[in-house]
């Protein structure tokens, strides 16, 4: 799977055991411990999603997305796979007009609304939603249909976050 990604321009580091003893961090290990009843392979993919000057940018992101969707359409292989990511959308302080937007976009994969999405939002903890546009855009060729928005606030100043589930069929 790295070869396409490599002639695409991607930088690919290879860790094959955890590294200096570390258990893989919640975002992957969550799936493990809590959502699958089976070990089964996987493929995780670390960007980071939180600071600059290294954060990617909206349409960075996307076309992250979709060479990783080309790279599994290349695999020659006959296993079914399955694209995951977790994360919250507004993190800190909810901002549902924000959430409510970037999940309309993702659903239309509007690429110019989302590249419009005010950068700074989307740093800090808020840069959870990078997870959400890498698996929409390897999905894109499917339908999103959002289950549910729920914005959850800590406290009268709206801190919180911005909760979402979506699948692709």
């Amino acid at each position: 799977m790295t070869e396409p990604l490599q002639k695409a321009g991607y930088t690919i580091e290879v860790i094959d055991q955890p590294v200096d003893g570390k258990p893989m961090p919640h975002s992957f290990g969550l799936h493990y411990d809590r959502l699958l009843e089976a070990t089964v392979p996987l493929v995780p993919i670390f960007v980071n999603i939180h600071f600059p000057p290294t954060q990617p940018s909206m349409p960075e992101q996307y076309k992250l997305g979709q060479d990783i969707r080309r790279a599994l359409e290349a695999w020659p292989g006959e296993e079914r796979v399955a694209v995951l990511a977790n994360g919250g959308l507004s993190i800190g302080v909810v901002r549902q007009d924000l959430d409510r937007q970037l999940l309309d976009a993702l659903q239309r994969r509007d690429l110019k609304t989302l590249a419009s999405m005010p950068a700074r939002w989307i740093q800090g903890t808020s840069g959870e939603i990078f997870n959400w546009v890498g698996a929409a855009s390897a999905l894109e060729g499917l339908e999103m249909k959002v289950w549910d928005y729920v914005p959850v606030y800590r406290s009268a100043a709206g801190t919180g976050c911005g909760n979402a589930f979506a699948t692709w069929s």
